[in-house]
């Protein structure tokens, strides 16, 4: 994750493909769904077994999360964007 904050535009690249347009609470994904990011990439939501929501394959510590601007989950990894800058080698989750 150092080199993201060290590069000057990465940064911003890989939070807005944290913040999706549409504020969706978790009860309300049924079966596989698909939402376009701010960054423009499709993030994939379902559930678990447990009904637990699913983002691309990091299941949700906590779900609904109601702000004044938006629905917020919190997932147990770092979202890094399959296409761009930062899914070339450049972005780790490592800490």
């Amino acid at each position: 994750m150092e080199p993201c904050l060290n590069e000057p535009g990465l940064l911003p690249e890989l939070l807005q493909y944290h913040i999706m347009d549409q504020g969706i609470c978790a009860a309300a994904i049924i079966g596989p769904t698909k939402l376009t990011t701010r960054e423009g990439q499709r993030l994939k939501l379902s559930c678990d077994v447990r009904d637990r929501l699913v983002v691309n394959g990091i299941p949700a510590k906590q779900t609904d999360i109601v702000g004044t601007n938006g629905v917020i989950h919190v997932l147990d990894e770092l979202l890094i964007p399959e296409s761009g800058r930062c899914s070339s080698g450049h972005c780790s989750t490592e800490v």
